[in-house]
């Protein structure tokens, strides 16, 4: 019975089976904001292994940390700090002819599978596939290892019409993310907005940082602005001087 399984132990098996794949691998996790699961899973802490370990979240820095190890594992999420994971997957596939790239998704992703292909994405992962340890990843490693190409099962193809209403801003953010923009947006901070919507303050930050992520900004005030352009929310309150909180 599966409630008999010990999740510790699955994760190590999931992990040392992770690191065994990634093992000859140089590797460059590049994802904004940064998944915790997935520098975990890796053991990117106290690994020995000669090859790079890089954990970031801009090209600019994978520019800049990028060496001449071959053969590299990229595993980037849809959008950066300073750009997008195609843009990464693109510029890596120029550096070596052995790079394998594996693009991670949101569920509210924009991305087609013709998308990820033509910029040189290997295996397309849902991010929530991660969270409930499917063993997406592990299938897709097991897969580009061999020259396979590896597409998520929980993955849905994107038609243009709804990449279209994404981007304009339709139903970008949740009824409860575009509540949290609107305190956002008044000037409050992680604690303040727990208090008020009496939830804990890690709660409130991890919206942010969701919201943050969909709207494809890298500042609190900006996705108070993206916010109000996209019609998400209303015009804050401009007699609110407080100076909104960065994120913890």
């Amino acid at each position: 019975m599966q409630g008999n399984a010990d999740p510790k132990q699955d994760w190590q098996n999931r992990a040392a089976r992770l690191q065994q794949l990634a093992e000859h691998q140089a590797v460059l996790i590049c994802i904004h904001p940064q998944l915790f699961l997935v520098r975990l899973m890796f053991g990117l802490q106290g690994i020995t292994n000669p090859k790079p370990r890089l954990l970031l979240s801009s090209l600019k820095e994978a520019k800049a940390s990028w060496t001449a190890d071959d053969p590299w594992l990229v595993i980037t999420s849809e959008h950066l700090q300073d750009s997008c994971g195609l843009d990464l997957i693109r510029w890596t596939k120029t550096q070596s002819s052995s790079v394998k790239a594996v693009l991670l998704l949101t569920e509210n992703h924009s991305t087609s599978q013709a998308e990820a292909l033509e910029a040189g994405a290997d295996a397309i992962v849902m991010e929530e596939s991660i969270e409930h340890r499917t063993g997406a990843l592990i299938d897709a490693l097991e897969s580009i290892l061999k020259d396979i190409h590896y597409i998520d099962p929980s993955y849905q193809n994107v038609t243009a019409e709804k990449r279209s209403q994404r981007t304009n801003g339709s139903g970008v953010l949740s009824p409860r993310q575009s509540q949290i923009l609107a305190l956002v947006a008044q000037g409050l901070g992680n604690r303040e907005i727990a208090e008020r919507l009496h939830i804990a303050p890690t709660t409130a930050r991890d919206h942010v940082q969701a919201i943050m992520r969909r709207l494809n900004v890298n500042s609190r005030a900006a996705a108070a602005v993206m916010g109000v352009k996209l019609g998400l929310i209303t015009t804050p309150n401009r007699n609110n001087n407080t100076t909104p909180e960065g994120l913890s």
